[in-house]
């Protein structure tokens, strides 16, 4: 085995050192981003890898797909169980309760009987049997099967009939039919091969001898529906329920129940018991707990219904219209699902569908709809024999069924059909498979060292073997820069065993979307053995490709940590804004304060250089320079009156060379430097007489060169009590504003001189004082 550990504490210190010396002579800034937790991760794509919780990347198991839609099997939208035997694989599937059998290559329909033969036909025939199928919805569903003690295949078919039954000498035949019952979800075997039956909507549990000769009831509910069953190897039985997530614990002796454990989700999908392995506990259960909220809104059947079906909720049909009545108030929450080989039966909405011409199906599966998350997490719970729980994963997707493999937990999902493996123990847990195409993982069961999984929209069978596939594929998330960037050398902490390699490709761009045209391609790939200088082109967004490739399928390369390295070269800073006030009042009065505000992608120290200019000039003149801080008092008493601007020039000197040192300026808005108060004209001097009054009429026109008017006072004979008067147009607005004062000359102007003040402000707070006499004769 090659291990390489390009990455370690040493080089590491080396590098950073150098570019922190490199940074302090150029200011070019560089950047290190690494890859090495799951979380991190997962925000890439995978194809034929796998990363570990612990941030592992690795090649994923060789995968096979042994079924897929075609003509024969295009009636199939979900595959809902999986039993395997011996080489032979039967499963069963929804919407029409189809039931298979693959042996030697060669697929066989043995379930319904009525069309047994339309795989065998000529292609003729065959046509004609698509079309009869196409005719037809028969809403059976097969949620569960297993093996009986003597090896022959155990099936609930569910529907309009419910039954169980047996598939001996090739024929299907009915052991069981429970009278108040509709679907059969779970089927379980105890030690002596008893049968137990999970059923809806009455929330029944039947068994049977291992024969299915002798039935009897042993549970009645409360819950709707008995989702799962598994046997302990206690003596008790173990159920699963919906819409109130309760796992019991029953004594199929006395018919006594307990309830193990209140869940926080509404439906217990999956219930299993490790079988014996080194480390294992037998006695601790495990539980898939999921929502039936989200199953109804996320997954449910009836909105994968084809476009000619008419809108609503399909009616379910029976022979009394009583019962209909009753079932269409029970039915509400039922759905459709998945179980494994021996005990789950996650549901799906579905019910039955009127057999009219409106309600005819197209050929083929539903739409696909990948990718929406649930609105809540569902949990895998571990249980302990004295009720003790604890949840070891969570994810906010649907969890359908639960399976072995060695000593991990395989949890089957939607709606991304990812398979997880959970170590228990260790509460870890990787994605080991993801179907693109699929949207649900349905069904899986594990035969020897292989796991075959049943997938849903559209539905398919899968194995996946104990060996690693010869391909795989890594694509990382966008990493971004901030800016155009020159992209450095990729580094890997690995393992590579001998006869597998690791190869990297590279692409950039400018946009966060690497569908633009303006992305660059793929670079071609490249052999890792040490550190590999990306070719990419200079561009703000990188984006890498791990290429695994393992030559005999028994080993894997191993990447735990992947960095890359960028530099971007030394920008100019940017100011972004200049703000200019003026303090009007105190010991600073006539005061501009100059707050600006700069940045500096490379993060480098800026200083600041400081000019003004009068409008109408074209020369700056300095104020400061080598100014450190971002803001600065300038006193408006030092120069004329007028309108000027203020340019603040920032720059990274001290962070970089004389060669390579840049700087960035801006402009402020103009502002005004009014050190004088308005001017105040007198324009006429008048008498009137207004009801019986003798008035003494004076107006006024004031003006500012810079400024508003904003305030006008006036006293007579220096009276301590200032007379507030507004212009004749009634608003402060404008640089030149008229007045008028009148004087009661009756009462304030007694014969002689007197003195009118007149005090003036413009809207900055200059203030000017005028004073005129009158004479009263």
């Amino acid at each position: 085995m090659k291990n390489y550990h390009f990455i370690n504490a040493k080089n590491l210190i080396v590098l950073l050192l150098c570019l922190s010396l490199c940074s302090i002579s150029t200011a070019i800034t560089s950047k290190i981003t690494r890859h090495s937790t799951s979380s991190e991760l997962n925000k890439g794509e995978t194809e034929n890898t796998i990363i570990s919780s612990r941030g592992a990347i690795q090649l994923g198991l060789g995968e096979e797909t042994i079924i897929t839609e075609f003509d024969d099997f295009a009636e199939a939208w979900s595959i809902n169980s999986i039993v395997v035997s011996g080489g032979t694989i039967f499963f069963g599937t929804s919407p029409n309760g189809g039931i298979y059998r693959y042996s030697l290559n060669k697929l066989t329909k043995i379930y319904p009987l009525a069309e047994t033969n339309a795989l065998e036909n000529t292609p003729e025939e065959q046509e004609e049997e698509v079309v009869k199928i196409e005719e037809k919805l028969t809403n059976e569903h097969i949620f569960a099967m297993t093996t009986d003690i003597s090896g022959r295949l155990l099936v609930g078919i569910s529907g309009k009939t419910c039954k169980l039954c047996r598939f001996d000498n090739d024929k299907m035949v009915t052991v069981f039919e429970p009278n108040d019952a509709k679907y059969i979800y779970a089927i379980t075997l105890d030690d002596t091969g008893n049968i137990y039956l999970g059923t809806g909507p009455e929330g029944k549990i039947y068994k049977l001898d291992s024969l299915g000769k002798k039935s009897e009831l042993i549970y009645t509910s409360r819950d709707k529906n008995i989702l799962s069953l598994v046997f302990g190897q206690d003596g008790f039985l173990y159920a699963g329920a919906d819409e109130r997530g309760l796992i019991y614990k029953i004594n199929v002796k006395s018919k006594e129940a307990t309830v193990l454990y209140d869940s926080d989700q509404p439906e217990i999908a999956s219930l299993l018991f490790l079988a014996k392995t080194p480390g294992s506990d037998l006695n601790t259960l495990y539980a898939a707990a999921t929502s039936a909220q989200i199953v109804k809104t996320q997954t449910q059947f009836a909105a994968s219904i084809p476009e000619n079906t008419p809108s609503g909720r399909p009616e379910i049909l029976d022979n009394s219209e009583d019962e209909d009545k009753k079932e269409d108030g029970d039915e509400k929450e039922n759905g459709t699902g998945s179980s494994n080989s021996s005990n789950s039966g996650q549901k799906l909405e579905v019910a039955n569908i009127k057999e009219t011409e409106s309600t005819k199906p197209t050929q083929g599966t539903p739409p696909i709809t990948r990718g929406t998350r649930p609105r809540s997490a569902s949990t895998i719970y571990k249980v302990t024999e004295d009720g003790f729980v604890t949840d070891i994963f969570g994810e906010s997707a649907i969890f359908f069924c639960l399976a072995q493999k060695d000593n991990k937990l395989l949890v089957g999902t939607g709606n991304n059909a990812v398979l997880y493996s959970i170590e228990p123990e260790q509460e870890q847990q990787s994605i080991i498979y993801e179907d693109k195409k699929a949207t649900q993982i349905t069904a899986i069961t594990v035969h020897g060292d292989d796991i075959f999984l049943g997938t849903a929209n559209p539905a398919k069978i899968i194995k996946l073997g104990s060996g690693y596939a010869e391909e795989g594929t890594y694509i990382s998330d966008l990493i971004d820069a901030e800016q155009p960037s020159q992209w450095g050398k990729l580094q890997l902490e690995a393992d590579i065993p001998l006869g597998c390699k690791v190869q990297v490709a590279s692409r950039s761009g400018n946009v966060k979307d690497v569908n633009d045209p303006t992305f660059s391609s793929w670079t071609e790939p490249e052999n890792i053995t040490g550190p590999v200088q990306l070719k990419c082109p200079l561009g703000r967004f990188c984006q890498y490709k791990l290429i695994l490739q393992s030559n005999s399928g028994f080993s894997s390369p191993l990447i735990r940590e992947i960095v890359v390295a960028n530099t971007v070269p030394n920008l100019a800073p940017k100011v972004e804004s200049v703000t200019i006030t003026r303090i009007q009042t105190g010991s600073k009065a006539g005061i501009n304060r100059i707050t600006y505000r700069a940045k500096d992608d490379n993060d480098d120290d800026l200083i600041y250089k400081i000019d003004f200019r009068k409008i109408g000039r074209t020369s700056w003149i300095e104020l400061t320079d080598d100014h450190a801080t971002s803001t600065f008092e300038w006193d408006g008493n030092t120069v004329e009156d007028g309108r000027y601007e203020i340019r603040i020039i920032a720059s990274d000197e001290r962070s970089n060379t004389t060669l390579t040192k840049l700087t960035g300026s801006r402009v402020s808005e103009p502002i005004i430097v009014d050190n004088t108060g308005p001017d105040v004209k007198k324009i006429s001097e008048t008498n009137s007489r207004e009801n019986n009054r003798q008035f003494r009429i004076l107006k006024f026109e004031i003006t500012d060169a810079l400024s508003a008017i904003e305030k006008l006072e006036y006293t007579l004979d220096s009276n301590e009590n200032w007379i507030s008067n507004v212009p004749d147009d009634l608003v402060y607005d404008t640089t030149i504003e008229n007045f008028t004062i009148a004087i009661d000359s009756d009462k304030y102007l007694s014969i002689g001189d007197h003195v009118l003040t007149i005090k003036v402000s413009d809207s900055i707070g200059n203030t000017k004082y005028k004073t005129f006499e009158i004479n009263i004769d």
